[in-house]
């Protein structure tokens, strides 16, 4: 693929995980994290193959654990893949049309993938690793348009309830490490890609124009008079989170809209299995809101490890963006 048609293509990408300690604490036998990598590559092939045969054109791919780090081979697994290997599969991957883009979330709730490192946050021993393992990972994926770097939910404390020891950055220490990664990204040639995850008047005031944004609103409805029929617990605040994509426009972020098939946990009293109408519904309401000029893509996220349990899932969550690419 031409770098002119890579800056031109509309782009249909979908978020896959190869590493999966993001959502652990070391230190919680509730959450315990895994020294093995949780993946199952025939499903991977699958999966992969079922993109290219809708014919998307790019995967995100959550690296956490999954990848060695020459710099750093204690953050490796069992199962972790050799530098090598992975550079096999981007060639793969990019035969099927694919443009890969790596993703290290460095979110201290989304950062198990750091070990011991994950509670050494805003020292110097820390920016080393991070400057670190950013390096290595463009290295590998051959200086990718974009790296996706996280940075969702710190702030949001309940997420820690189960961990033994809770760590949050807060203020100008979150935007000054927040800063740190973007900077390393793009002294690297590289477009630096985030969630975004803050008090909408303090992004847009801090956060660069030229960070590729994702927001993600993962409910059932984008009309602002079902909201409480929908089973929201905050429906104003909700009706904020569909409203912040047209913000987002408005300030003059470039959006990669993010939309799932995985239940929301407001959703879960419904016993709902999937969430098929989301990722439609989000690309419809984001056409009709966002500039066409700013609005680069979607992105599929399931939120599912990689592996045979979570198979019909995955392939589900590619066919419905197949689907949606005809809206």
């Amino acid at each position: 693929m031409s770098d002119k048609k890579e800056k031109d293509e509309f782009i249909w990408a979908a978020l896959l995980h190869l590493g999966m300690n993001m959502w652990h604490d070391q230190k919680a036998p509730l959450k315990p994290v895994r020294d093995y990598l949780w993946f199952e590559e025939p499903v991977w092939r699958d999966v992969t193959q079922a993109m290219h045969d809708v014919g998307m054109n790019m995967i995100v791919i959550d690296l956490g654990e999954g990848m060695e780090f020459k710099k750093h081979p204690e953050l490796a697994v069992k199962g972790t893949w050799p530098q090598d290997k992975m550079r096999r599969e981007l060639d793969r991957l990019r035969g099927l049309g694919l443009e890969p883009i790596p993703k290290l979330n460095f979110s201290s709730i989304h950062d198990a993938w750091l070990g011991e490192y994950q509670w050494m946050l805003s020292t110097p021993e820390y920016y080393r690793v991070v400057e670190d393992t950013i390096g290595e990972a463009i290295e590998v994926f051959g200086k990718p348009r974009f790296m996706h770097l996280g940075w969702d939910e710190e702030e949001n404390g309940g997420l820690q309830e189960e961990y033994a020891l809770r760590l949050e950055r807060h203020g100008d220490l979150w935007w000054h490490d927040f800063l740190f990664t973007l900077k390393k990204v793009e002294e690297r040639g590289v477009r630096p890609w985030v969630w975004h995850a803050r008090d909408f008047d303090e992004w847009t005031s801090r956060c660069p124009k030229n960070v590729l944004t994702s927001h993600a609103y993962y409910g059932r409805t984008f009309d602002f008079n079902k909201l409480d029929k929908a089973r929201y617990l905050e429906p104003e605040r909700t009706a904020k989170s569909i409203r912040r994509y047209q913000g987002l426009d408005k300030a003059g972020y470039d959006q990669i809209p993010c939309a799932t098939t995985w239940v929301p946990w407001y959703y879960k009293d419904f016993n709902l299995k999937g969430n098929d109408v989301n990722f439609p519904l989000t690309v419809a309401h984001c056409r009709s809101v966002i500039s066409p000029e700013r609005l680069k893509g979607f992105l599929m996220a399931p939120w599912m490890p990689t592996d045979a349990k979570n198979r019909d899932i995955l392939l589900h969550s590619i066919d419905l963006v197949g689907q949606s690419m005809k809206i």
